[in-house]
This record gives C-alpha cells, structure tokens and sequence, in this order.
C-alpha cells in the first residue's frame, strides 16, 4: 500500500516507520519547511524502543505529492494544526481513498466530512480514539517507541464502511483495532482530558519548572477521584447520544494491561508499572493545550446541545482560563464550525454516523 503520513512529530513518525516496517511505502509531509528539510536530507526514520530499525520514508515538499499515490492519508499532528492541514490536503483527496485522524479529537472527522462535501468529495474517514504506540522525539528523524497498544477502538464516516476502514489500517499498521458503531462513540470516549488536565493542572510547580515528574504517581487518590467526576459527566453526555461509553477505568484496565477497583488503585498500580518520568515539564503541552479545548470543552459543548448540567468540567474549564490568561472556549472549532448548531442529540448522532451530504454541506458556506 502508499500511504500518506501528514505531520512529523512522534506520532507521525513512529506511524511511518510501523507502515514501512510492514512492508508499505510511505511519503510525508509537513506544514513546516524546516521539518521537511531536515527529514529530507535524511530519508528515513529511526526507531529505538518497542521496534528498532531505520526505517526509509519518502519526504515531499507539498501535500499533494505525499497525497496523489496513496491509499490511505494520515493526519497525525495536534489538534490545533488539523484545520490548515485538512484545508492544504483537500484539493488533492479523491473518493476512494481513506482519511485517517490520528487521533480524534474535537470532532475532527466531522469537520473533515463538511469540507469534503463542499467538494463533492466522499472518501472514508476514520478516526482513532488514540494513538497506535506510545512515541516521543528524541532527535531529527529519531524515535523513542513505547509499547503498542492493543484495542484500540475505531469508527468510520460512513459508519456503513466500518469493516472496510478498520481491515485497511489493519492490513497498512496490524490487527490492533476494535471497530465502534460511529465517530461519535469516539469523540465522547475520548478519555484523555479527563486525567490529562487534573494531572498537569495539579502538577504545575514540577512543570513549571521543568521537573522530571510521573503521571501516574502525581495522580494521588484525592485527584483521582476528581478525574471520575469529569468521567461521569462526560459519560452522561454519551449516554445522552445513545453512545456506549467507557468508563476511565475500563480504558486503563484494558489498554495498559492494569488490576485494580477503582481509579485510585489503577493510578497506583500504573506508577509502579511505568515508574520513570513521563508527565508534561511545558505548560504548553498538549495535555492542557489540546485536551483543554479539544477534549473538554467539546465535551461540554455536546453536553449543552443534550441539556446535561456539567458543574465540575465548567468549573475546570474556567480555572484553566484564568491560569492561562485564554478563553479555552474558542481556541477549538465550535458546534458552529462543526455544522452541528441547533441540532439536536438524534440529529447529531445521525450525521456523526452518515456524514455530510454533498448539497447540504452546499446550502451552509463552512467558515
């Protein structure tokens, strides 16, 4: 298979050298000349980790030539950069390709669906509730590779392409997915902002100060238990939009492998398992800086469309604005720019299943 990678940071490139490592060729691009130079002149990825290897990629200076060939096109950069992503990606997309969002955030395949219907345009689009395999920079070209991540749960639009969507990534990264009823089953399980925000937020002296620090052994009993009230209301939101949700300590159980009956002991039993520093030493990390309004503010944007009261995520939504000096609230495409304002729970559902019908996504100009 071609396959076309859009971005160049940990999850970009750990996804290339997965692809090429099972025997697919890969182009890349970057929105970021400097990024593609320096990937230029070197061709290739190397990987230290989980799978080690130097793994040779195709870097191109424009969208459109890591685009023309491919099969499948991935997205995999932060949420704030997806919009100018997708609007430099779509004159090139053609209908049978599949379009991955690694990862899902903010509702980003529904925004995919309305640019693309502007164009007449209906390919796949899948998304990934998260990433394939923990990854981090750790030079030009270099990757420090975590552990791969087994169930990792999909969703297509259409939903009707699920099983189409799911067998490509399997066939293009391996059998490490898990097909859900619709993109709106992994938005709302998105379950990052719910332990990523309390985490950095009751962290920020070691981040401020760029301390080493763990994730997990920072998430202290009295934290966790502030991080299943977020869980809770966001999944009364789902349960709102007839979604299965998964419960925070489901998640944890089943993606790290974890025993435990409660947050606390999952917390607890994920320190002594990962014991070395891994939370965030910027407060621009994306644990604030993507979670924030791409994750909990979209929770309770849904949350307000469903009449679902949400008292402790507004309240972090609004000390998080008032120590960062930002309003959270509009850092992120709305339910405006998503096409979903005055919809109701069912007319969401749908369109999370279905997607944008060329005419209508015609009728209403996207901003």
């Amino acid at each position: 298979m071609n396959i076309a990678i859009i971005g160049a940071g940990a999850v970009a490139l750990s996804s290339a050298a997965l692809a090429v490592k099972n025997g697919h060729r890969v182009s890349l691009w970057s929105a970021l000349p400097h990024e593609v130079a320096a990937l230029r002149a070197l061709g290739h990825v190397t990987c230290e980790g989980e799978f080690a290897g130097t793994f040779p990629i195709a870097v191109v200076a424009e969208a459109g030539q890591a685009i023309a060939a491919a099969d499948i096109v991935m997205i995999a950069a932060p949420a704030f950069a997806h919009r100018a992503l997708m609007t430099a990606c779509l004159p090139h997309v053609r209908p049978e390709q599949i379009l991955v969002m690694n990862t899902a955030t903010g509702f980003g395949s529904m925004l995919w669906s309305r640019l693309l219907a502007g164009r007449n345009v209906a390919p796949t689009i899948v998304d990934l509730a998260t990433t394939i395999c923990m990854a981090r920079v750790s030079g030009t070209g270099r990757v420090r590779v975590g552990p791969l991540k087994p169930g990792v749960s999909v969703a297509t639009i259409p939903a009707a392409r699920g099983a189409a969507g799911r067998a490509a990534l399997t066939e293009a990264f391996g059998d490490y997915f898990i097909l859900r009823e619709s993109a709106l089953a992994i938005a709302l399980n998105n379950h990052n902002p719910v332990y990523h925000v309390p985490a950095l937020l009751f962290s920020l002296p070691n981040v401020e100060r760029a301390e080493p620090w763990n994730l997990w052994r920072n998430l202290t009993p009295m934290i966790a238990r502030y991080a299943g009230k977020l869980d809770d209301e966001r999944m009364t939101v789902a349960s709102r939009f007839g979604v299965e949700a998964i419960p925070l300590a489901t998640y944890l159980r089943t993606s790290m492998d974890l025993q435990g009956d409660d947050l606390v002991a999952l917390f607890a039993a994920a320190a002594i398992k990962r014991p070395l520093p891994s939370g965030p030493t910027s407060v621009e990390d994306r644990y604030m800086t993507e979670d924030m309004p791409y994750g909990m503010v979209f929770f309770r944007a849904l949350g307000q469309a469903a009449d679902v009261p949400m008292p402790v995520s507004e309240h972090l939504i609004d000390l998080c604005s008032d120590l960062y000096g930002r309003d959270f609230r509009t850092e992120a495409p709305g339910l405006a720019e998503l096409g979903l304002t005055g919809q109701s729970p069912a007319e969401i559902s749908r369109l999370a299943r279905d997607g944008f019908h060329p005419a209508a996504a015609l009728r209403q100009s996207v901003p």
